[in-house]
């Protein structure tokens, strides 16, 4: 992916500031909240990836 240097040096600087600014306001307890509050959505999204996958591998014919 050919992805324009100012945009990565912008998402890099951005995460960099918003982990900064959880360590300063509530310390590692909030950095440690906001991984996972992102986190878990994700894992949902994945368990129902899981179930489809599977679903669609066990329609398949067997031969």
């Amino acid at each position: 992916m050919n992805v324009p240097v100012p945009q990565r040096v912008f998402w890099a600087s951005f995460e960099g500031l918003v982990a900064v600014a959880l360590i300063l306001g509530g310390g590692l307890v909030a950095l440690q909240a906001m991984a996972v509050s992102t986190g878990f959505p994700f894992t949902i999204v994945l368990l129902v990836a899981t179930v489809s996958l599977f679903k669609g591998l066990m329609s398949e014919p067997r031969g």
